[in-house]
């Protein structure tokens, strides 16, 4: 049996009928809502909570003697949810902007329910490129989801290689417990 997900935007007092056998799974706010003849089970409906994620790559610097990196690019091509990959169109990186990578997640069966609330890039051009992403999402979805993609850099001279690369999702209380000295985007 595969399921898909609908994302509905209703305005006040806007109807919406659900088809038959679907389920509510999620509500940005549970108590704006009414069911007729009280058919619609509110007791389990998911909140939208806030998470994150971090990404980044290694520079292949000028730096005198420099370590080679064993990637120094990385493409996300899709996300993992519940162990099934969903390959994004077009890949996102480090370069990406929040649309750029709004747009790659609205690529996947999950389309609508994703906001991303703030990103920050730690860039430093002899070590590289960190990317740090809020978003909102549904607990069901982020408990199990991780970004997935390749890296690929100089494993041995002058051969490329590309390694499979992989980066949790966090709640967004454990995002910021990661801690650093650079400054997190908000989840707002």
């Amino acid at each position: 049996m595969s399921c898909s997900y609908q994302s509905v935007t209703l305005q006040p007092n806007e109807q919406f009928v659900l088809p038959p056998g679907a389920t509510l799974i999620a509500a940005t706010d549970t108590a704006q809502l009414d069911s007729v003849n009280d058919c619609l089970n509110l007791t389990n409906v998911e909140t939208i909570e806030c998470y994150g994620v971090v990404f980044g790559e290694s520079e292949n610097s000028s730096v005198p003697d420099p370590p080679t990196p064993v990637y120094n690019d990385v493409e996300i091509g899709g996300i993992t949810v519940d162990n099934v990959y969903y390959p994004f169109l077009s890949n996102i990186n480090t370069g990406s902007t929040s649309g750029d990578i709004l747009a790659a997640l609205n690529q996947t069966p999950f389309a609508g329910l994703f906001t991303i609330t703030g990103m920050s890039l730690k860039s430093d051009g002899n070590r590289g490129d960190v990317l740090y992403i809020a978003f909102k999402t549904l607990p069901s979805i982020a408990s199990t989801m991780y970004f997935s993609g390749g890296g690929t850099g100089v494993v041995e001279a002058p051969a490329t290689s590309s390694v499979p690369v992989s980066f949790p999702v966090f709640p967004y209380a454990e995002f910021i417990a990661l801690g650093g000295d650079f400054t997190f985007p908000p989840c707002t």
